[in-house]
């Protein structure tokens, strides 16, 4: 038979209400006096020489196989009535159902995880075709600003031609008005 550990957790629970022993280093108060007490009771987790539960100490992988074992096979110091069997079944229904629903939110998040993550490499893409696009037209606009600039040079330059071609006319016009008045003149 295969136990969640929801099941396991409300067994410890469950048989925590049977006992009260008392533990040296967890005080009554504590929240999980209940459950480290029960644990206790039950055998599937031993107190110190000291009566100390030493709850900083990690558990090895040995130790949680042989609590697993313990849990798996039924042996405990507490015997469980029909009614916390009873009980017991209902809370692993009921967590079953939990675990369900999570598997479903996570399923959930990691599919709009992944339609994110493939939004964001779209993203990524058009950005760099538009820096692309921004880069070609700044040296297009610098094309631009330096063709208008030699143009601009270039009408200025045909505008002096202008000016000086106009003052020429103008000046040979003057030479010629002076030579008719001097020939008129003579």
């Amino acid at each position: 038979m295969k136990y969640s550990f929801p099941c396991i957790f409300a067994v410890l629970l469950i048989a925590s209400t049977l006992s009260a022993q008392q533990i040296k280093d967890v005080p009554l108060t504590d929240a999980g006096y209940i459950a480290v007490s029960s644990a206790v009771k039950m055998g599937y987790l031993p107190l110190s020489s000291d009566n100390t539960f030493q709850s900083d100490q990690a558990v090895s992988r040995k130790e949680m196989a042989i609590i697993l074992d313990k849990l798996l096979s039924g042996e405990s110091k507490a015997d469980l009535t029909k009614v916390q069997i009873q009980e017991l079944l209902g809370l692993s229904k009921s967590f079953k159902a939990k675990v369900v629903q999570f598997e479903k939110l996570q399923n959930d998040l990691t599919a709009a995880q992944s339609r994110l993550n493939d939004d964001q490499k779209a993203i990524h893409g058009d950005i760099s075709r538009l820096t692309e696009q921004l880069s070609s037209a700044n040296a297009t606009i610098e094309d631009l600003k330096t063709n208008t600039a030699k143009q601009a040079s270039g009408n200025i330059e045909i505008e002096k031609q202008k000016k000086e071609s106009s003052d020429q006319h103008l000046a040979m016009w003057v030479a010629i008005g002076f030579s008719l008045i001097l020939g008129i003149i003579k």
